[in-house]
């Protein structure tokens, strides 16, 4: 098996025909059909199926390809990281969770846009159960994501320890403090229970002898806002979606007492990939911008500590 059988493979796959693989590879069709079969009696399986409107891989052809494709793309990330002659050049793709996506993202893609020219970015929002299964299966670089307890296969550096704040549309009380069994009698808007916020809201309230029975289920960050704005119930949320809603006096955001509601947001990529030049830039400067929102006071919570120098700490299990 070699590089050039590789690239064969993913061609094929993305364009699931042989005709229109060899036309982008400026090979004749005869010589990728050979390059194919010459693979399949290697590993002994068949790796993709002929229909009538082209190929298609086969399981284990799909699983091949998923491989390949990690694979190719390291490669042209370690020539992009010896040839770059003091310019960081590559691909770095990364993947949050939407509340942290709709306000860091933006900022963050252009502050690095502006130091690094020569590097595309590719972003993904996702909840942090897709953000992991990306990452484990090698579609994106780096993962922010919510949760201290991740697969072994999984490297994490925390990031911060964000605070949760009960968001009501203002009115009567402003902000101020509540207790957790206090919101027994709101009519809550949340997301739903496969949703990671959601799990861990259930999971205190249960230690509070609590069951908590929203209104209405969202799981689109957007839309809970929405409903609150309307007047239709509260929500629990980190400050930061809100934040402008917040300081515009059109929400009231209300910390919590005994106990404070927080979680753990961490910076994450998998053990079996070497992080790139480029990625490893990318790390520096996510750490660089929750800081300085923390610093202005638009994200609550405490920041992991950096090292000597404002570095990031070493990657661990």
């Amino acid at each position: 098996m070699d590089f050039r059988q590789l690239r064969t493979i993913v061609n094929v796959a993305e364009l699931k025909s042989i005709r229109l693989a060899a036309d982008r590879m400026n090979i004749a069709q005869s010589a990728l059909s050979r390059q194919i079969r010459t693979l399949e009696e290697e590993l002994q399986v068949r790796l993709f199926d002929r229909n009538g409107r082209g190929v298609e891989p086969t399981a284990d052809g799909h699983a091949l390809v998923a491989r390949a494709t990690v694979i190719l793309r390291e490669m042209e990330q370690a020539r992009a990281d010896i040839g770059r002659g003091g310019v960081l050049r590559g691909d770095v793709s990364f993947g949050m969770p939407p509340t942290v996506a709709d306000v860091l993202a933006g900022p963050l893609i252009e502050r690095f846009m502006q130091l690094h020219p020569q590097v595309k970015l590719r972003v993904v929002s996702g909840y942090s159960g897709y953000v992991l299964d990306w990452l484990q299966r090698g579609t994106i670089d780096l993962g922010v994501l919510y949760g201290a307890r991740h697969p072994t296969t999984v490297r994490s550096r925390p990031l911060l320890v964000e605070e949760l704040f009960l968001i009501r549309r203002a009115g009567g009380s402003g902000g101020g403090q509540i207790s957790l069994a206090a919101i027994a009698a709101e009519r809550l808007i949340l997301p739903g229970r496969q949703h990671g916020l959601r799990l861990l809201l259930d999971e205190l309230a249960a230690k509070e002898g609590m069951e908590l029975d929203p209104v209405a289920e969202a799981d689109s960050l957007p839309v809970q806002i929405d409903l609150v704005r309307r007047g239709l119930g509260a929500t629990i949320l980190p400050l930061l979606p809100v934040f402008r809603h917040v300081e515009s006096g059109e929400l009231t955001a209300h910390a919590f007492v005994s106990p404070g509601i927080t979680r753990r947001l961490i910076l994450a990529r998998t053990v079996d990939r070497q992080i790139s030049s480029a990625a490893q830039q990318f790390a520096r400067l996510v750490r660089s911008e929750v800081a300085s929102l923390v610093a202005k006071g638009r994200w609550a919570g405490t920041l992991a500590e950096p090292d000597v120098e404002g570095e990031m700490p070493e990657w661990h299990i």
